[in-house]
C-alpha cells in the first residue's frame, strides 16, 4: 500500500492511498498449539507461529527513488528501462525483502487455576502472555514496529449464573504500536533539483501514521447468565 500527494483545484494538498500489486511473494511457515489440563484445577496453553514470509518478484518505484542517486527514474512509463539512468534497479528491487505487517514469530502461553471455594462457587486466576517479533512497515523494510509483550491477567469468583472478576489488560504496559503506515507530511515541504530539467522542484517529506496501543488498564466485570 502506497500514497501519492496531489493538489486540489483550491491549491491545498492531499494525498490518495493506492494498492500495489507485487510480482510474486512466498509464505512459508508452520504453526503448533497445544493445550491440556495438566490437573483437574491446572489449565495450560502454548502455541507458536513462525512464518517467513518475503517477495520473490517486486521492483517498488517508490524505493527506488529512496535509494536514488542520479535523479532519473529507472524505468519509464510502461515499464521500460530508462536509458539515462546511471545508478540501476537495484534501489527498487525487493526480492528478499519481507513483506510488511506479518511478524516472524508470535507465540502466546496461558495458565489458569480453577479452585472450589464454597458450594457451587469457585474462584480462577488466569495469565495470557502474548508475543509477536518486529513487523516491518513498509516493502523498503527501513523500518518497523519493534517486539511486543501484552500480559493480561484475570482474577475472580464465579457460580452457576455469575462471575466477578477483577482484570488487568497489558499488565506489562507494552507501548509498541499496532499499526506503522507511511504518508506524505503536507507540513513540511522539500525543494530539490530536477538534474532532467535543471529546475526545481518541491515536493514532500515524509512521515508516519503510528497508532498506538491502549495502555495498562485495570477493572471489574459484573457478568450474569440467563
Amino acid at each position: 500500500m502506497n500514497k501519492a500527494g496531489y493538489t486540489r483545484t483550491n491549491n491545498t494538498p492531499n494525498s490518495v492511498v493506492f494498492i500495489q500489486n507485487a510480482g510474486r511473494s512466498q509464505i512459508k511457515g508452520f504453526e503448533f498449539d497445544v493445550s491440556a489440563n495438566a490437573t483437574s484445577w491446572l489449565f495450560l496453553r502454548a502455541a507458536y507461529t513462525f512464518v517467513d514470509a518475503r517477495f520473490k518478484q517486486f521492483y517498488d518505484d517508490t524505493t527506488e527513488e529512496i535509494f536514488d542517486t542520479d535523479g532519473r527514474p529507472a524505468r519509464l512509463r510502461g515499464g521500460a528501462i530508462n536509458p539515462l539512468d546511471v545508478d540501476g534497479l537495484s534501489g527498487g528491487d525487493l526480492r528478499g525483502n519481507r513483506l510488511p505487517q506479518t511478524p516472524q514469530h508470535q507465540f502466546i502461553l496461558t495458565g489458569q487455576v480453577t479452585r472450589p471455594v464454597a458450594k457451587d462457587i469457585s474462584a480462577f486466576a488466569r495469565a495470557d502472555l502474548a508475543y509477536e517479533s518486529r513487523r516491518y512497515s513498509q516493502v523498503d523494510n527501513l523500518n518497523w514496529a519493534g517486539d511486543s509483550y501484552n500480559l493480561n491477567v484475570n482474577i475472580g469468583i464465579e457460580g452457576k449464573h455469575w462471575n466477578l472478576t477483577l482484570f488487568a489488560s497489558n499488565l506489562l504496559d507494552d507501548q509498541t504500536p499496532l499499526v506503522v503506515t507511511r504518508l506524505l507530511d503536507f507540513n513540511r515541504l522539500l525543494t530539490r533539483v530536477n538534474p532532467l530539467t535543471g529546475l526545481n522542484q518541491t515536493t514532500f517529506f515524509r512521515d508516519f501514521a503510528v497508532s498506538a496501543p491502549r495502555r495498562r488498564q485495570f477493572g471489574i466485570i459484573l457478568g450474569t447468565q440467563f
